[in-house]
């Protein structure tokens, strides 16, 4: 899994409270929406937490030429 993708992963399940591999588990059976409403955490806040995660990332990878 790539260096964004893990990040993202952890920005949700931090931002739910939850682990990467309680997150993992949970999505086998429900959504991120579903997620979020049970932690009493909104959508806006997920979307918000993944891309201050990953923002950094992908701009170092276009600054390297990695990414276009």
């Amino acid at each position: 899994m790539g260096q964004a993708m893990q990040a993202g992963i952890k920005a949700v399940a931090d931002k739910l409270g939850i682990t990467t591999q309680e997150l993992m588990t949970d999505l086998k059976t429900q959504t991120l929406a579903q997620l979020a409403q049970s932690k009493n955490v909104t959508v806006a806040d997920l979307k918000a937490a993944i891309v201050a995660a990953v923002k950094p990332l992908l701009d170092k990878a276009v600054t390297a030429g990695t990414l276009t």
